[in-house]
């Protein structure tokens, strides 16, 4: 698995690779849902200990126009629960839907470059085997004209 992000646009891209083909999106995505999960969980913690200290505020509060105000802080506090339980996976959007790859995005192994390095290193070989037996031939003629 790896994970990247761009600086300037913000895009973090996820990528996750293996040799069945339909077990990466199942695992992108229970990777997303369970990093979407832990960020809400982290925000709706914080977001109760808000509401607990402005309600607290709000009882001990005695001019109407400072209850008006952490009233509205209150709002804005329950507007943003509410919207972070709705989103299906949390201050982020999901650009391409993770699926199974194709036969034709096969990248490893590279068949065409291992056919390539395997046809000269045979001519490689194959010269030197020739050489190799010219020497040996040559010596043989020399060890019988003696």
């Amino acid at each position: 698995m790896s994970i990247s992000s761009d600086k300037k646009s913000g895009l973090i891209t996820v990528k996750y690779s293996d040799a069945n083909r339909a077990y990466p999106p199942l695992i992108i995505d229970a990777f997303l849902r369970d990093a979407s999960a832990y960020l809400v969980q982290n925000n709706l913690n914080i977001i109760d200990k808000k509401l607990k200290y402005f309600s607290k505020e709000m009882q001990n509060a005695d001019g109407f126009e400072l209850r008006q105000s952490l009233s509205s802080m209150i709002s804005k506090i329950l507007q943003e629960k509410v919207m972070m339980k709705s989103k299906e996976y949390y201050q982020c959007d999901v650009l391409t839907v993770a699926n199974p790859a194709y036969i034709k995005d096969k990248s490893k192994p590279k068949r065409g470059l291992i056919l390539v390095v395997s046809f000269i290193t045979s001519i490689i070989l194959g010269i030197f085997l020739v050489f190799f037996l010219e020497f040996i031939k040559g010596t043989k003629e020399e060890e019988s004209n003696e």
